[in-house]
């Protein structure tokens, strides 16, 4: 039995034998493995452009050297990437932060100020967490030796 609004009457759309989920929601057909792989690479192409992501790509690739140089066990090796691939996702979503109020403030606004603000806030916070952790590390593999 249809559920009646006013003048308005609303069928579940599960009842109707016409109702195909992928004209319904033409994303549907986009939303495979192949297709989500392709968008990360695009948004990993955007975010190559940044400058501060680049600094960092190459900061983690020079600690890890140093890491493995001063001979730290392996689980510090995950851990320094794992808090590697939070920044460069922290560093992403502050890179759609930017993009948004770009485009949405074209002139100075405290809003779009503010926004720029927290998302490089973020970022910073993930930063000094980062470099805290290898300078821990660092420390501790120094006085073992």
């Amino acid at each position: 039995m249809p559920f009646q609004l006013g003048t308005w009457c609303i069928w579940p759309r599960a009842l109707s034998r016409r109702w195909n989920a992928r004209a319904a929601y033409p994303l549907i057909e986009r939303l495979d493995p192949r297709s989500a792989f392709g968008y990360a690479a695009t948004g990993e192409r955007h975010l190559w452009q940044e400058t501060a992501f680049r600094h960092i790509a190459a900061a983690c690739l020079m600690y890890l050297l140093l890491l493995t140089h001063f001979g730290v066990n392996g689980m510090d090796v995950v851990l320094l990437i794992v808090l590697f691939f939070c920044l460069v996702a922290v560093e992403a979503l502050n890179r759609a932060i930017k993009s948004i109020v770009d485009h949405l403030a074209h002139d100075w606004q405290v809003s779009a100020r503010d926004a720029w603000d927290l998302g490089l806030l973020a970022a910073m916070c993930l930063l000094c967490a980062n470099a805290a952790f290898i300078a821990a590390d660092l420390a501790g593999s120094l006085a073992e030796k």
